[in-house]
């Protein structure tokens, strides 16, 4: 028998730590992530939205941009758009730097048919990790058949003009989430997952922030949430199985954040050998 439960450390339960993770963060007044390329991200997902309206009404993709009718151009000092019709059911959107310091972005709108005949339209924006004049990795077909972005890419939202406190409460967010559903996980499967995947979060494996991964062993498994920029704090969490008798069996849990920012790996938590899980040197955990 499986059972779960959050450890307690300190004064404050390891649930509480984590819940507060998913709590907004307060307003801060800081510079603004990548504003330099928000043009070619905010003209995507104008243009993919358009793209998804236009089949709609014609049940085809439009081909050029001038026909999606919208304000954007076809070029600017910044960007040039692109549009690639790959079949009936699929059509790429590009936002091609043409200034080494802009980041250049693809857009891919999905439609299919329910049961009823009707079209269902799925659409994604990816940005491309590195500032540079190339072509994006177009996204790739998800589990659920959804397009997901490209290793190389990150998924780009109106949302991801964020600053600094609202990109590290993001990772808070989902290094807490991944670690709290491996414990669900866990305890459906008597074992751990190894891959985003299998938890059914619908998490990207890298955003705009932050890279996710999990690591795991028979006792154990670690979530990681690591900075992709200098200035961004990194998470990790862990649950390890404690045996309490009788065949049963408990889950304890922890999310931890690095002390100081940069794009290194956290320490994972320390197991002692009662099972419980303390947050290692140079880390600390969520909440305090």
């Amino acid at each position: 028998m499986v059972r779960q439960h959050w450890e307690t450390l300190g004064t404050a339960t390891l649930l509480t730590i984590v819940l507060s993770a998913i709590a907004p963060a307060p307003a801060q007044s800081q510079t603004a992530v990548d504003l330099s390329s928000a043009e070619g991200g905010k003209a995507l997902v104008t243009l993919t939205r358009s793209q998804q309206s236009y089949h709609l009404e014609n049940s085809r993709f439009a081909r050029t941009v001038a026909a999606l009718n919208t304000d954007i151009p076809s070029i600017t000092p910044n960007y040039q758009q692109r549009i690639t019709v790959q079949s009936r059911s699929s059509v790429l959107h590009y936002a091609i730097a043409r200034q080494p310091d802009r980041k250049s972005f693809v857009g891919q709108v999905m439609v299919s048919r329910d049961r009823n005949g009707n079209f269902r339209s799925y659409s994604i924006v990816c940005e491309n990790n590195r500032p540079g004049i190339r072509l994006p990795a177009k996204p790739r077909i998800g589990t659920n058949l959804r397009p997901v972005c490209a290793p190389g890419t990150t998924p780009w939202t109106l949302d991801t003009i964020a600053t600094p406190a609202e990109l590290e409460a993001t990772a808070k967010q989902i290094v807490g989430a991944m670690t709290r559903s491996q414990q669900s996980y866990f305890l459906e499967n008597n074992r751990f997952a190894t891959s985003l995947e299998a938890l059914e979060l619908n998490i990207s494996p890298e955003t705009i922030g932050h890279s996710y991964s999990i690591a795991q062993s028979n006792q154990s498994a670690i979530q990681y949430g690591i900075s992709q920029k200098i200035n961004l704090r990194s998470y990790v969490g862990a649950v390890t199985i404690v045996a309490i008798g009788s065949g049963e069996f408990n889950t304890a849990g922890i999310v931890c954040e690095n002390i100081q920012p940069g794009t290194f790996r956290p320490a994972p938590p320390i197991v002692s050998g009662n099972g419980t899980l303390s947050c290692a040197p140079g880390t600390q955990p969520i909440g305090n």
